[in-house]
């Protein structure tokens, strides 16, 4: 069985998984990628991903025809060079990820992480049905991918769609990647987090330390006021920088993905609100606001389909 490897790098978490030619997960890994650690620890992660997945394809008598990685930061094409390293993960600029796996037989592709997320979505998770979509992926770290006319639009240097570092507050709070005032200084998931804690000794309500964001939404559902603080607050950020994308782009589709996307319709719900606040009403008149659909394995999914992205990011279709 022929079969593609896609590997998801995150601040966090390294996601991989082995994939067939439907797009069906046939094998999928998460291990800590130490991204604070820096460059040395990360690589290595990536290469044992790698070796236990090649170990377990060999196993299966599967024949791997590509590799696809996602990665933080502006990743320059055809190379799978990091010209724009992420905040998230220190000493990454400069690594050139279609090498750190030596040489293998097979093709290697590389892509901005996000981007990878989004081709997944347009391509296992909608089925191609819409042929312009932004897409947002909510994390550790805020990014964006953009499908335009069915093509992944990664700009004249390969750096579009970082929708996280918009600025959406004049000498905001200082982000990770050294501005100030950046989307993803108050919508990310860490962000958000603190707001809780912030809100929640405010409000003298006693809670649990480590939280996660589902548990946050549940608390919201209970109606526990630090929560509908926290959540309302976070879907007015994030609708201010994506009313901006929307009023510039005029979408059909945006899609949000990422670890606070399993929160539920209401969350939904504010988002679209909060997007309509901050854009005009033609722009919103027919659009349509999702979650995503392929939940964690998004990012190695579309991962392992970069090798149906051409140079220009036209996409092809597989039957």
């Amino acid at each position: 069985m022929k079969v593609r490897i896609g590997i998801d790098l995150g601040g966090s978490f390294i996601k991989a998984g082995i994939i067939d030619d439907k797009y069906k997960v046939l094998y999928r890994l998460e291990v800590p990628s130490e991204g604070e650690a820096g460059a040395r620890p990360v690589i290595k992660n990536l290469q044992n991903v790698y070796q236990t997945l090649t170990e377990i394809g060999s196993k299966r008598n599967y024949r791997i025809t590509s590799l696809g990685i996602g990665s933080p930061g502006t990743i320059s094409q055809p190379t799978g060079k990091v010209t724009d390293a992420s905040p998230n993960i220190k000493d990454w600029k400069g690594i050139v990820l279609t090498r750190i796996f030596g040489k293998k037989g097979i093709s290697v592709y590389a892509d901005n992480d996000a981007n990878c997320v989004a081709l997944g979505e347009y391509l296992s998770g909608f089925k191609c049905r819409h042929k312009d979509m932004v897409f947002v992926t909510v994390g550790t770290g805020i990014g964006g991918g953009l499908i335009i006319n069915g093509r992944l639009h990664r700009g004249a240097t390969f750096a579009a769609s970082e929708i996280g570092h918009m600025t959406i507050r004049s000498h905001g709070r200082l982000c990770k990647c050294g501005m100030r005032g950046c989307l993803e200084a108050y919508a990310s998931v860490p962000n958000m987090m603190k707001r809780f804690y912030w809100w929640s000794k405010k409000y003298n309500i006693k809670v649990k330390k480590g939280i996660s964001p589902v548990g946050l939404y549940n608390l919201y559902k209970k109606r526990n006021k630090a929560a509908i603080k926290t959540i309302e607050e976070n879907a007015d950020y994030l609708g201010i920088g994506l009313g901006s994308i929307v009023n510039i782009l005029n979408p059909r589709v945006v899609v949000i993905g990422g670890g606070f996307s399993h929160a539920g319709n209401e969350y939904i719900r504010l988002l679209k609100e909060s997007i309509s606040k901050h854009a005009f009403k033609s722009a919103v008149s027919q659009l349509k606001v999702y979650r995503a659909r392929l939940g964690n394995n998004a990012g190695f999914i579309g991962a392992s389909l970069l090798a149906l992205v051409d140079k220009d990011g036209q996409i092809k279709k597989t039957k």
